[in-house]
């Protein structure tokens, strides 16, 4: 269940002009074409962060959680996890003067982005504010280097969007040698099969 919050999944950018020029042409150097490489980007990145299903930007949240009676496994909307600071629960969503739990009555999964808790929720009304550090990168680099799945398949989409940018709606007429889109813009195949491997699901 998504934060309370209610905020839309913030996402940072999965590769960079570098990546997606060279993927086009490895002697690409047309620099006209680069403010609008980088909304697409932006768009792409986006794109692929709710695709994900979490805040692939990096930076510290507080995050408050609605649970069920019992349930122990709080998930959180960024993931991986590199800092976590604190867990409360209480019987309300207002956590005002409410102190955080010890660090032994639950553990963190820091790769998949959730909390067990040790402990049975026992409210009719179960919520939890979480505050930690967690996303992707802090910017297309950090994604570059610790992702490089997840920038490639940025790439490709960017590359793809950028080819077919005239036909987003569907079939396209073109000459002998072009290429021949048949279908409406969507995430590619190949790109849907290397995010589902850390989409959250």
């Amino acid at each position: 269940m998504p934060a309370l919050e209610g905020t839309k999944l913030v996402s940072v950018n999965l590769t960079d002009l570098a990546q997606v020029k060279a993927s086009i042409d490895t002697s690409y150097d047309d620099t006209t074409q680069d403010a609008h490489i980088g909304t697409v980007i932006t768009a792409v990145s986006d794109r692929i962060t709710q695709y994900l299903g979490f805040h692939t930007l990096s930076a510290t949240r507080t995050e408050t959680y609605e649970g069920r009676r019992f349930e122990r496994v709080v998930t959180l909307d960024g993931k991986p996890v590199t800092a976590f600071t604190s867990l409360k629960y209480h019987s309300e969503s207002d956590f005002t003067g409410v102190l955080a739990e010890a660090t032994t009555s639950y553990t963190v999964h820091k790769r998949s982005g959730w909390i067990r808790l040790d402990f049975a929720p026992i409210y009719k009304n179960n919520y939890f504010q979480v505050e930690y550090t967690g996303g992707l990168g802090v910017d297309a680099t950090a994604v570059i280097s610790g992702y490089p799945e997840i920038s490639l398949a940025a790439t490709m989409q960017c590359k793809y969007y950028l080819q077919r940018r005239d036909s987003m709606g569907g079939n396209i007429t073109t000459g002998a040698g072009s290429t021949s889109f048949e279908s409406e813009y969507t995430l590619q195949k190949e790109v849907r099969m290397i995010l589902d491997q850390y989409a959250r699901r």
